[in-house]
This record gives C-alpha cells, structure tokens and sequence, in this order.
C-alpha cells in the first residue's frame, strides 16, 4: 500500500529515537569496558597464551553457550529467516531436527577427540592426524572463509542501521569493527565470551518484545495461526523428491544436518569455547545448551513473521518495503 505524503505524515517515526541511540552506544560502551576490565582489573590476568585463548579453561556453561548462539546467530539471521519464512512458507522451520541431531553428534564423536587432545585450535588437530602442510592449508582456507563472510556479517546489519538512523553505513562500520578489535585484543577470549552474552541477551529480549508486540497488533495468536493456514503457509512435511524444490525435509533435514555438522563441529569458533571449558562432561553440556537456545532463538525469529499473502505473491524489493507501509495483516514492517 503506497502511503500518501500526507498519510505518511500521521505514521509512527522510523528512525531511531534518543532511547534507541541509547541502546546502541550502550551496548559498545559496555562492550568496551568489558574488554578493559578483563585486561587491567580481572583477578586473572590475560598473560599467558592459556588464559588469552582458552579463557584458562575455567569458562562457564552460560556464558560459553550464549557466546555460541551470537557466533552462529548473526544480523544474516536476524533479518533473513523472518524473510525467508514469509516468502516461502514454515517448511524451513523443520531445520530444528538436524540441529538436535548434530548437537548431539558433535558432543558424542568430535568434543571428545579435541578435548583429551588438549589442542587449542582445530588445525592443531589436522598436524598431529597428517602434517604441517595439511594444518597450514586448513588455516588458509578457513582464513580465506572468514574474510569473506564477515563483510557480509557487518554489512547486513549496517544497511538495517543506517535505513533506521540515516547514518551513512561505511562510518557505522569502521566503528564496530574497532569497538570489536579493541576488547578482543584486550580481554581475550573471556572478553569475547562476556560481550558475545551481553548482545546475545539483548537480542533475545528484542526478539521477545517483537514477537509480543507484533502478536498483540495483529490480534492475537489465533489470528496469527489463521491467517498462516489460509495463506497455504504452513508446511511441515514436504517429502517432495524434487530437487528443485526450495525446501522439502530432504533438503532441510538431511541436507542441513551435514551442512550444520560441517560448520560447527570444526569450527574454530565453536572448538575454542568448547576447550574453554574445565572437564568434558561441561563441554558436551554446553554443546548441548547452545543448541537448545539456538534453537529457541531461531523459532522466535520465525515467529515473528505473518503471512497474510497468497503463497505465490511477488517478493518486493527494498526499496518498495521503505514506501510501503503495512496494514494490519503483516508485521513485516514492525520486525
């Protein structure tokens, strides 16, 4: 629905108020004096390579698994899922099971190796198993993974910024990347862990708050789940063999479990926290946790989007979702 200039006068801001700069300076301070305290005034001190990487493998359970999710629930996430659900229906929500089985089959077959190892990295692994060639190859290829995933994990959520501030994204950027820099190089891994649940929590208490809000504006769950049935959006178990079908539990269940199992039972990121930990038994544990409230945090994310749509409508581009203003049936615009 195009609002007319005079309509658009009489809607809710879109930009950030002072609460919501509030919020976001607030979250870098912390994280910052987060970095500073762990490196000037933590009893323990970030001196030694066991405590700058592996947090002394002293670590907590809540921490290391919140520390987890915001590794693996990135600003990607956060705003692909709800579009993903609402373009092409809830079949994509059955990822849950794979996730359950991979938790499982990291804790049981790959913590246990890199654990009584005592290695600190996963390519400390691939030399002791073939050479320094074969760990040196390794690094280089997950190297060359990261540095072209993590601009696409800053700029996704930097374009959301700056349509909600105005702010021009390429200064938004550097400015994370070096609130980022400094408590890592600081604190180390316990910075790292800390500030990854201080996000982790405030993006489970939006996503909460979302969710809430969103179903109280539509009128309700029951409206909620009306409207998805009659939309032809619900969709569980779609045995279809076609390959070129966007999402069936074949490719969903069977091909994520090992798409899944591939990024993080070798994960740098996942095998670091997991030997942060004091014992084994911890290590399964948190696996465990941080699967569980993934989980929970990727249902919450699917959630909050509603389909008032036929299953083939056109996808608008962004643009079009700046000027056109929802109506009652879609959230889209609230999320």
């Amino acid at each position: 629905m195009i609002v007319p200039a005079e309509a658009a006068m009489e809607l809710p801001s879109r930009y950030f108020s002072w609460v919501d700069y509030a919020v976001f300076v607030g979250m870098l301070f912390f994280s910052a004096l987060i970095g500073i305290y762990f490196a000037f005034f933590a009893k323990q001190k970030q001196n030694t390579t066991n405590e700058y990487l592996m947090g002394g493998r002293s670590m907590g359970i809540f921490p290391i698994s919140m520390s987890l999710i915001a590794s693996y629930i990135s600003g990607i996430a956060l705003l692909g899922l709800p579009a993903e659900m609402y373009t092409f229906g809830t079949q994509y929500w059955m990822i849950v099971l794979p996730e359950i089985a991979v938790s499982f089959t990291m804790a049981n077959a790959y913590i246990p190796v890199f654990y009584e190892l005592n290695i600190t990295s996963s390519y400390e692994y691939l030399c002791l198993r073939f050479n320094q060639s074969v760990r040196i190859l390794g690094s280089a290829i997950f190297i060359i993974k990261m540095m072209l995933y993590i601009p696409l994990v800053i700029y996704v959520p930097a374009l959301a910024f700056n349509q909600v501030t105005g702010i021009n994204l390429h200064y938004v950027t550097p400015a994370v990347c070096l609130v980022c820099i400094f408590y890592t190089t600081l604190g180390g891994l316990k910075a790292v862990v800390w500030t990854d649940t201080l996000q982790t929590i405030l993006m489970f208490l939006g996503v909460v708050l979302v969710m809430i809000l969103g179903t109280a504006h539509v009128g309700g769950f029951k409206v909620v789940f009306n409207r998805s049935a009659h939309s032809d959006r619900l969709e569980f178990f779609n045995f279809d063999p076609d390959p070129t079908v966007r999402h069936t539990i074949w490719s969903v269940c069977v091909g994520n479990y090992f798409n899944w199992l591939a990024s993080c039972s070798v994960n740098q990121a996942m095998v670091q926290r997991c030997l942060a930990m004091p014992t084994i038994g911890k290590a399964k544990m948190q696996v465990l946790c941080a699967r569980d409230k993934n989980i929970l945090t990727r249902n919450w994310l699917k959630a909050c989007v509603y389909y008032p749509r036929p299953k083939n409508f056109s996808r608008p581009n962004s643009a079009e979702l700046l000027v056109n203003v929802p109506n009652d049936e879609s959230l889209t615009a609230l999320f």
